[in-house]
């Protein structure tokens, strides 16, 4: 009995050992900044970068909790810069970017809030 429940031992810290650690991934938008101004219709470049050690394979741009563009790497990247655009309608509006990676696992976004 007690070598079943040292062997069981064992055998769980030898599979904690042998998974890769989690990483929390990034995602930053590096233009345009927080509190930017742009005209209706004005197509915007929302320039950003997601990292992650495993791979990037997807990035969705979402304006106001919509997709409106979904980016898909050639491969999984460790880094995935990436320039989408959208045209800015009236008013103030939440820009967000969402990461995935080669699990299909969403990542934490960042969001800036620029006003047409």
């Amino acid at each position: 009995m007690f070598k079943n429940i040292v062997l069981l031992a064992v055998i769980v810290v030898l599979l904690f050992a042998c998974t890769p650690a989690l990483t929390k991934p990034s995602v930053v938008i590096n233009q345009p900044p927080s509190g930017s101004q742009f005209n209706e219709g004005e197509e915007v470049s929302i320039q950003s970068t997601s990292t992650h050690a495993q791979g990037v394979t997807r990035v969705e741009l979402f304006v106001d909790g919509a997709v409106v563009r979904m980016d898909t790497a050639p491969s999984p990247q460790t880094s995935f810069p990436l320039v989408q655009k959208w045209k800015a309608t009236a008013g103030g509006h939440t820009i967000t970017i969402r990461a995935y990676d080669a699990a299909g696992n969403a990542w934490s976004s960042l969001t800036a809030m620029p006003t047409a």
